[in-house]
C-alpha cells in the first residue's frame, strides 16, 4: 500500500485519510497511464528513512527525499484531471477517492510549509 508522510508531527489534520489500497491495486496501470501522459510515476516520489531500506539494500545508504507540497498539488491536480478526462478501465470511484484525499492533504501541508514524500507498507 502506498501512502503520504508528511515531514511534521502533531498537525491539526488526519495524515492517514487514506490506506492507499486502490492506488496500490490500480499500480500497473496507473503507472502506464502517467507515462502515456507525460506525468510522473508515483514510485518517482516514493522514498523512506534509511532505517526503512535497510533490508532492501543490504545497509546501503539512502538520503530520504522530500518534496514540496505544491509540487504534488501540480501533479495529484493533472493526474485527477487526465483521469476524470478520459475515463481509463481502471480507474474507479476508491481511487479517485484515495487520490483526492491525498491531495486534500497536501493542500493542509502546504498551509504549514510541510514537504512529503510517499511511502510503501509491505
Amino acid at each position: 500500500m502506498y501512502y503520504m508522510v508528511i515531514d511534521q508531527e502533531d498537525v491539526e489534520f488526519d495524515i492517514y485519510q487514506t490506506d492507499g489500497k486502490s492506488i496500490a491495486r490500480a499500480y500497473d496501470e496507473l503507472a502506464l497511464f502517467c507515462q502515456d501522459n507525460g506525468l510522473q510515476e508515483i514510485d518517482g516520489y516514493v522514498s523512506m528513512a534509511e532505517d526503512d531500506f535497510d533490508e532492501f539494500t543490504g545497509g546501503m545508504e539512502i538520503e530520504e527525499k522530500w518534496y514540496e507540497a505544491t509540487l504534488g498539488i501540480v501533479w495529484l491536480s493533472k493526474l485527477l484531471e487526465q483521469l476524470q478526462e478520459q475515463s481509463p478501465a481502471f480507474m474507479d470511484d476508491y481511487l479517485i477517492t484515495d487520490l483526492e484525499s491525498w491531495l486534500e492533504l497536501l493542500y493542509n501541508a502546504k498551509k504549514i510549509n510541510a514537504k512529503w514524500h510517499l511511502s510503501i507498507d509491505f
